[in-house]
C-alpha cells in the first residue's frame, strides 16, 4: 500500500487526488489518496453563495467549452447534468467603470474590436488608451516560437489599458490567476495564433 498526500484543497489538489485515484484503480494499484486542507472548507478559490434568490460566485464561475479537460472531469465526476450553458440572448459580459456596469460588445470581449468606432465608444478606456488600441493593427507580429505571459502579449498588442481593464478582468474570471504568470499558449493559444495567421487581432488590413 502507498500512501499519497495532497497538500491543499483547491481546485488543483482536488483534481489531483482525483487523477491520482482514477490511475491507481485503472492500473491496478494500491494506493491511498489524503487531500488536507488547513481551511474548514475544500474548493479554494471556487465558492459559491447564495443571498436570497440570488447565487453569487466567487472565484471562476464558468469554463471555456472549447476545452475539453474541465468538460471531461465534470462527466467523470458525474455532473453533466447539472452544467448550464450560458445564454448568448439574454447573457453578456459588463466591467465595472465607477459606479456602473458597462456592456463589452463581442468584439471587446475576444480583443477584435471590429473598427475605431467600437472602440472610441467604450468608457472603460482613456482616448489615449484608445488610440493605442486602434494602432495594435500596424503592430508587428512576434515571430519568435518562445511562450509568453498573457500580460506580455496584451500589452505588447493592445496597450497596457486594455490589459488592466478589459483583459485581465476577464481572465480573472475564468482562471483565477496572475496574468504577469499565465501562459499565453496554454489560456489563450487563439489569440497567439490570429496574430501568426493575420498580424493583428482586430478587424482592417493586416500588420506588416
Amino acid at each position: 500500500m502507498h500512501h499519497v498526500v495532497v497538500v491543499g484543497g483547491g481546485i488543483a489538489g482536488l483534481t489531483a487526488g482525483w487523477e491520482l485515484a482514477r490511475r491507481a484503480r485503472r492500473q491496478h494499484h494500491d494506493v491511498e489518496v489524503t487531500v488536507i486542507e488547513a481551511r474548514g472548507r475544500c474548493g479554494g478559490k471556487v465558492v459559491t453563495r447564495r443571498r436570497g434568490d440570488f447565487v453569487l460566485e466567487g472565484g471562476p464561475d464558468a469554463f471555456v467549452a472549447r476545452k475539453p479537460a474541465l468538460y471531461e472531469l465534470a462527466c467523470e465526476l458525474g455532473l453533466e447534468g447539472r452544467l448550464l450553458p450560458s445564454n448568448d440572448d439574454r447573457g453578456g459580459v459588463a466591467l465595472a467603470a465607477g459606479k456602473r456596469l458597462v456592456p463589452l460588445s463581442p468584439g471587446l470581449l475576444q480583443l477584435a474590436p471590429g473598427g475605431w468606432r467600437e472602440i472610441a465608444a467604450t468608457p472603460l478606456l482613456s482616448w489615449s488608451g484608445k488610440l493605442r488600441w486602434w494602432a495594435e493593427r500596424w503592430q508587428p507580429a512576434r515571430r519568435a516560437e518562445t511562450d509568453e505571459s498573457v500580460a506580455d502579449f496584451v500589452r505588447r498588442r493592445c496597450g497596457r489599458e486594455v490589459l488592466e481593464r478589459i483583459a485581465e478582468p476577464i481572465l480573472a474570471s475564468l482562471h483565477v490567476g496572475d496574468v504577469e504568470r499565465m501562459s499565453l499558449a496554454a489560456t489563450c493559444p487563439h489569440l497567439r495564433d490570429r496574430e501568426q495567421r493575420r498580424g493583428r487581432l482586430g478587424g482592417g488590413r493586416p500588420a506588416p
